[in-house]
């Protein structure tokens, strides 16, 4: 499925934030019991496009893009938070009628996972983590990351192109399914649309969120009775083997698949297997 099909095959929902009403942009197929694919940053849900296909023939699917991403609506300025994102899945969750979900989280979407799981949200039925610092301590932003994290960072922002975009990107992928030019292209579309770029170090507050609300993210993740598991890329530079080996040490006994050669995009590098492993463990 192209981004321009992908796109037109969903909606939008409006949500309530705290200055007023937006939408989002919601994919949703298939019947039978719901699973929510939340995306990473700076990606959108078209990530998932390749896994939500393949799922859809025995799930109901939804998979949204968060406030600031891909089709939804990008207010600038505006104060991203983690928290607040979490309470959007939820809004989407009511307005779609969805009494009880899985919940498989990339990246960013990780620590909104963990939020849910912190709140107690009734909607949780299980959960499977992909490449996100689910320990804080132990990411490793890019170097682009920490530069847009300075006192200049709005104005660096609105300097990214795409060549730039997908430089940095190419290096966050693993060394067996590098990153194509379509890949590229429509990974810079998702972002940039709406002028998306310029909300690329707001959208970055997701670090000091962590700050603040890791330690009880963590203690939600790891105390949490609903089925848990991870699929996780160990090349990945960001949160890669280093991340997954401290799950392995906290939480003995959790299912881990790791992907051998995948980066930091395991449903885009990989979709056959992150598929395969989701549909193992949401059966």
């Amino acid at each position: 499925m192209t981004l321009s099909s992908w796109w037109e095959s969903g909606s939008r929902v409006p949500v309530h934030t705290r200055e007023g009403e937006s939408q989002l942009f919601v994919w949703e197929a298939g019947r039978g019991p719901t699973v929510t694919l939340p995306h990473g940053y700076p990606g959108s849900s078209y990530d998932w496009s390749q896994v939500a296909t393949n799922l859809a023939t025995r799930h109901r699917v939804i998979a949204p893009d968060l406030l600031g991403f891909g089709a939804s609506d990008k207010p600038y300025p505006y104060p991203y938070s983690l928290r607040e994102q979490a309470d959007l899945v939820e809004q989407v969750w009511s307005d779609l009628d969805v009494s009880e979900s899985a919940v498989a989280a990339h990246d960013y979407s990780a620590s909104i996972a963990q939020e849910l799981l912190r709140r107690g949200s009734p909607c949780l039925k299980s959960m499977v983590f992909l490449n996100g610092a689910v320990y804080p301590a132990l990411h490793r932003p890019t170097d682009r990351q920490l530069a847009l994290l300075g006192p200049h960072g709005d104005e660096l922002a609105a300097l990214i192109t795409e060549e730039i975009w997908t430089v940095a990107l190419a290096e966050t992928f693993g060394p067996r399914h590098p990153l194509t030019p379509q890949q590229a292209e429509d990974l810079w579309r998702a972002f940039s649309g709406q002028d998306g770029q310029r909300l690329a170090a707001a959208l970055l507050h997701y670090i000091a969120d962590r700050a603040v609300d890791g330690n009880a993210w963590i203690n939600a993740m790891e105390t949490n009775t609903a089925p848990t598991a991870f699929i996780w890329g160990p090349s990945d530079p960001v949160s890669g083997e280093h991340m997954i080996a401290e799950v392995e040490r906290r939480m003995p006994g959790v299912p881990i698949a790791r992907l051998a050669g995948v980066g930091h995009w395991p449903m885009i590098e990989d979709p056959a297997a992150v598929s395969s492993t989701l549909i193992y463990h949401l059966s």
